[in-house]
């Protein structure tokens, strides 16, 4: 954790579930090894842990949510109606921003750079 709270993600980044999570009536909320889009951060309702809550798109039904805080056991009624989640149960994905080159490739690159210069 941080010490200005800020949260590990941000909007739209990819990230990869570290857990299996089921609701406690047998419905999988998110699988280990798969990959989620970060739709919403949500800063947590019990202010005993500096955790982020993370909305990766599934709505609930039309019941409202019960939250119970793992670090005290305060319970908060959820009304956005999404499942949200901990940040800790993500973890970001390592995105390439540009292709991998061998050092042949660069070594060509480099030479038609330098003839576009003259």
């Amino acid at each position: 954790m941080n010490k200005l709270n800020l949260p590990s993600f941000y909007v739209g980044q990819r990230v990869v579930a570290l857990r299996t999570i089921k609701s406690d009536k047998g419905r999988i909320g998110i699988v280990k090894g798969q990959e989620y889009v970060i739709k919403a951060l949500v800063p947590t309702f019990c202010k005993c842990a500096d955790v982020w809550a993370v909305d990766i798109g599934y709505k609930l039904d039309n019941k409202l949510f019960e939250l119970r805080c793992k670090m005290c056991g305060k319970t908060h009624v959820d009304k956005m109606k999404v499942w949200l989640f901990s940040s800790s149960n993500f973890a970001p994905l390592q995105q390439q921003k540009f292709p991998l080159m061998t050092f042949s490739e660069i070594k060509v690159k480099e030479q038609e750079e330098i003839l576009i210069d003259n």
